[in-house]
């Protein structure tokens, strides 16, 4: 058996996926939190970002206007910069851009763009533990957003397990994950559970520790 590395299931995702999956997200409470979020600051970093929905999102607000706006959108699919190219048009351009590979990689090189803010909706179920994407990007942003699916607010136990369809099913607590994150330097500024049809997702602003 060919052993599988994170990412491999969304390598060969293309824009059809991310439109279907932004017309499954679009108005629900947990995309409307982080796009609040997002619209408060001048410089983002969005990971896990598909074909530039919520940047198209965010720009249909208003957010692109002024000179100090600054984007840089990471996305582990096929040729997200092309697909993003169809969803935003001539939009694509004005405030940014988006790089295919892993954040991870990145990160490690040191080679990410100096932000206020990172959002990541549905990415950290992927990874085998919750922490490992906001450590990693709390090295270059003060403040980060997670919108965190598959999750169990009523365990007080973390499992991560690598699931037939390609992803970690992660589990975490709300008690939990508040203990993790101070054990692990983070400052837990919100935690909130939201539904979105009958899925549960977690809500979660973190930044820096003093």
């Amino acid at each position: 058996m060919t052993e599988r590395k994170y990412g491999d299931v969304w390598k060969n995702t293309d824009k059809k996926l991310w439109d279907d999956m932004w017309a499954a997200h679009a108005g629900s409470p947990m995309t409307e939190a982080v796009l609040a979020e997002a619209l408060k600051v001048d410089r983002l970093i969005e990971v896990g970002c598909g074909a530039g929905h919520m940047l198209a999102e965010l720009i249909k607000r208003g957010w692109s206007k002024g000179a100090t706006r600054a984007y840089q959108g990471f996305e582990i699919g096929r040729k997200p910069a092309e697909a993003a190219r169809k969803v935003l048009g001539a939009d694509y351009d004005v405030v940014g851009r988006i790089e295919a590979g892993d954040f991870m990689d990145t990160a490690s090189a040191g080679m990410v763009d100096e932000a206020t803010l990172l959002i990541a909706r549905g990415v950290v179920q992927h990874h085998a533990h919750w922490s490992l994407l906001p450590l990693a990007a709390l090295r270059f942003v003060p403040r980060v957003v997670l919108g965190i699916g598959y999750t169990n607010t009523r365990s007080d136990r973390h499992t991560g397990g690598w699931q037939p369809k390609g992803c970690y099913d992660v589990h975490v607590s709300i008690p939990l994950l508040k203990i993790e994150a101070a054990a692990m330097g983070m400052k837990l500024v919100r935690c909130e559970p939201m539904m979105r049809g009958n899925r549960r997702e977690l809500f979660v602003v973190l930044e820096r520790g003093q």
